[in-house]
């Protein structure tokens, strides 16, 4: 039955001159081939449509269309597509992504049962040789340790990035698509929560990959996290009357029958760095816990490159820390800002 299905796939593209080629021929030479791709221009101001269209002319044996959504907001753009897709599944994959060539077989494999509504997968960093890639690698849209069925969203888990997310069509539809208000970087764990309420659930497979081209400057780095931080009080606050996380070190508490809205994470490593440095201010013998945790934090970054096979010298392992602390001081600022935005205890 899951070989009959038709994949539709979505590409919302804005300012992707340097990435949408590489992305149309991974799509374009999947094992499975997908029934259409549609590629949603949004309000580009480089050559992104220019190289779609010629990419499109010189495959026209690929059903393959451009159109332009000049409304600005990925969710706008995904939803453009969708509403034409003629596909039983619709697999969204960003502009920056590199699909595996398995990757739409292995979808259509994955909806195993009517009561899964969309198959999500593993999001893998593409360049490793830089100092950012091979952070990015460990530290952004991590891969999950093993396949696994979700029947609910809890923030913590539950929800997928849309850079490989696949929905049928009918589904889709039913929920009303992307909410187009919610704020970018929400827009996708809204969906997934939706899909639950529909009492529907979503597949992590894990061997469903692709691979994403990272920021790749600090500058780039500190508005993606940002953006990821201030999407989780809205999150909070649309899904849930009630709802108290706590995250800690080997601690994590999630309860709904507290009277209040809050999701406080402990376990960041800005926090504890800022924990250490308030220790040190306190008693002068606990200076010493600030280097310790700094080298703790080397030693951890060191274990996850072998384990991830991703070579890298001492001098690259103390950018890493540098960066992951500065990565999770970016998502704190956002989570603050969402906070008082939207009226949730969110830190």
């Amino acid at each position: 039955m899951n070989k009959e299905l038709n994949i539709s796939v979505v590409i919302p593209a804005f300012n992707a001159e340097k990435t949408i080629g590489q992305c149309l021929v991974s799509v374009c030479e999947q094992t499975r081939k997908p029934l259409e791709v549609i590629v949603v221009n949004n309000k580009s101001a480089d050559q992104t449509k220019r190289i779609v269209l010629e990419f499109i002319d010189k495959h026209q044996d690929i059903a393959a269309c451009c159109v332009d959504e000049y409304r600005q907001g990925p969710s706008f753009a995904r939803n453009c597509g969708a509403k034409l897709a003629k596909g039983d599944i619709v697999a969204f994959i960003d502009a920056d992504c590199v699909a595996d060539a398995s990757w739409l077989r292995l979808v259509s494999e994955s909806f195993g049962g009517s009561d899964v509504g969309a198959v999500a997968g593993s999001i893998i960093g593409f360049d490793r040789r830089t100092l950012i890639g091979k952070f990015h690698s460990l530290f952004t849209m991590r891969r999950l340790p093993e396949s696994t069925m979700f029947h609910e969203f809890k923030l913590v888990s539950g929800g997928f990035p849309t850079a490989n997310l696949a929905v049928r069509k009918t589904l889709f539809e039913e929920i009303g698509g992307f909410s187009e208000d919610m704020p970018f970087y929400a827009e996708d764990y809204d969906l997934c929560a939706r899909i639950y309420s529909k009492e529907h659930h979503i597949y992590y497979n894990r061997e469903v990959i692709v691979f994403h081209q990272h920021r790749q400057d600090v500058g780039s780095t500190w508005r993606q996290s940002y953006g990821f931080g201030s999407g989780h009080a809205p999150l909070l606050k649309r899904h849930f009357r009630r709802m108290v996380i706590v995250e800690a070190p080997r601690l994590l508490y999630i309860s709904e029958k507290w009277p209040l809205r809050a999701w406080l994470d402990m376990a960041s490593a800005d926090k504890k760095f800022m924990l250490c440095l308030i220790l040190s201010g306190l008693w002068w013998p606990f200076s010493m816990v600030l280097p310790a945790y700094l080298i703790m934090l080397y030693r951890d970054i060191g274990r996850r490159l072998k384990l991830e096979h991703i070579d890298a010298d001492p001098r690259d392992k103390w950018g890493m820390v540098f960066l992951l602390l500065f990565k999770s001081l970016a998502m704190t600022s956002g989570r603050l800002t969402g906070s008082l935005r939207h009226g949730v205890i969110c830190f």
